[in-house]
């Protein structure tokens, strides 16, 4: 069973706070989740992976209930995946199962949006 590293990193740029979470089987990180607040209370995942060898193990909607339960605990409005490439038919997927909807796509992606109030 996966961990989840308790100890967010966490950085500031102009206009953001950064997070980083990462997921750990043993010693190994095996998944990370890069996102940030976003104006109109909303977290922003850009990007979250899971290694080849541990995807469709149910990795990925472990980390995405954390992160939801971050944003809720933070009042957050909205979880939005962004750039999510056309072809990732499995994070869409998982993205859908959740509720999530999706915007317009441009240039092969596209972000989806779950809203959380």
């Amino acid at each position: 069973m996966i961990k989840l590293d308790p100890q967010w990193h966490y950085a500031e740029s102009p206009g953001r706070q950064h997070y980083l979470l990462k997921a750990k089987l043993g010693r190994h990180v095996i998944g990370r989740a890069h996102g940030w607040y976003a104006a109109q209370d909303r977290f922003v995942i850009e990007k979250i992976e899971i290694d080849r060898a541990h995807r469709s193990q149910g990795h990925g909607k472990t980390m995405i209930a954390a992160l939801l339960a971050y944003a809720r605990s933070q009042q957050c409005e909205q979880l939005a995946f962004t750039g999510v490439m056309r072809k990732n038919e499995g994070a869409i997927r998982l993205y859908r199962t959740l509720g999530a909807e999706a915007g317009p796509y441009s240039n092969e992606r596209c972000d989806f949006v779950l809203r959380l109030a």
